[in-house]
């Protein structure tokens, strides 16, 4: 088929990318030429903004969009009016940062979040699900063949937030390395590289709908025993009660990613349905594999841009 994606040159899109072009198929970017301007070099790229000139996407026809994007409705609604010609299916990347404090097991037609001005295009903590709640309305308004995937926490190589990276890079350092005792904190993290297989085989099959894209339930228990077990070196983690971490400053999420909330609110989130997605052709595969994975993808890092500083982890340690 013939294929636009909308970004496709960081993460994600990255893997996206990679496995339309494994399976055969003809893939056009579009990107602002901005963001790892040189990956795919033998594709052909367009280059504008979304939010601004998007006439490159003028005079072509293409069987399919996906778009790993738009943060902002507007984003949908400018490349809409030219795609028209087209008529594609349309997969949009969302989150599930849609939903609105969602219960364990919330599935695909659980409650989404609302904004107080959803004319704002600052896109922060507080407006990002909202937003993309409304990307998927202006997905659905303008192209009747669609499909919403929303993932959750995705992790493994080229991952640029550090999330996950943070503690498979720290505890392949060695060391000690001090972990809250929250082993039953609920998890789910899904390798980019399955979700990517998950969405092309949407696209392949032009199924239509709404999907939750999320990794197998674990906790970060089971998270830190994977890690410690399958990365080289000899990392102790010493196990600390959560209030010492708070005495210290360390927030959960900024300074010890991946660790939900303290105040337990949220675990929802992590406990996200994926039934329908299963159903659908998502598989994955181990933790170990991702694990390992990462840690050789990102292993000469220096330093990563979560995590707690070696002052915290000392007094910490004391």
């Amino acid at each position: 088929m013939n294929i636009l994606v909308l970004g496709g040159t960081k993460f994600v899109g990255r893997a996206i990318v990679e496995r339309l072009v494994t399976n055969g198929h003809q893939v056009t970017l579009f990107t602002r030429g901005q963001t790892n301007a040189d990956a795919f070099p033998d594709l052909p790229h367009l280059v504008g903004d979304r939010l601004g000139d998007v006439s490159a996407l003028d005079n072509a026809i293409w069987d399919v969009v996906v778009d790993v994007s738009a943060y902002v409705p507007r984003a949908v609604d400018n490349v809409a009016h030219h795609l028209v010609r087209s008529n594609p299916y349309y997969l949009f990347i969302s989150t599930i940062s849609v939903y609105d404090d969602p219960p364990a097991g919330t599935g695909e037609a659980g409650n989404l979040l609302g904004l107080e001005d959803p004319t704002t295009e600052v896109v922060n903590g507080e407006t990002y699900g909202g937003l993309k709640v409304l990307c998927e309305k202006a997905v659905e308004s303008h192209f009747p063949q669609h499909a919403i995937v929303r993932p959750g926490l995705i992790v493994g190589p080229h991952d640029p937030t550090d999330r996950f990276t943070y503690w498979v890079w720290r505890i392949g350092q060695g060391g000690r390395v001090p972990v809250p005792d929250v082993p039953d904190f609920p998890l789910q993290v899904i390798d980019v590289r399955d979700l990517a297989s998950f969405v092309v085989g949407l696209v392949e099959s032009k199924a239509e709908g709404v999907f939750n894209a999320v990794g197998a339930d674990i906790t970060v228990g089971e998270m830190f025993q994977t890690i410690s077990s399958t990365v080289p070196g000899s990392a102790e983690l010493v196990t600390l009660p959560k209030e010492k971490f708070i005495e210290n400053g360390v927030e959960a999420w900024k300074h010890l990613p991946m660790v939900a909330a303290f105040d337990g609110s949220g675990h929802g989130m992590m406990r996200v349905s994926a039934s329908k997605a299963e159903t659908n052709g998502l598989s994955r595969r181990p933790l170990t594999d991702t694990v390992r994975d990462t840690f050789e993808f990102f292993k000469d890092r220096e330093s990563m841009v979560v995590g707690m500083s070696s002052e915290q982890e000392a007094a910490l340690l004391r």
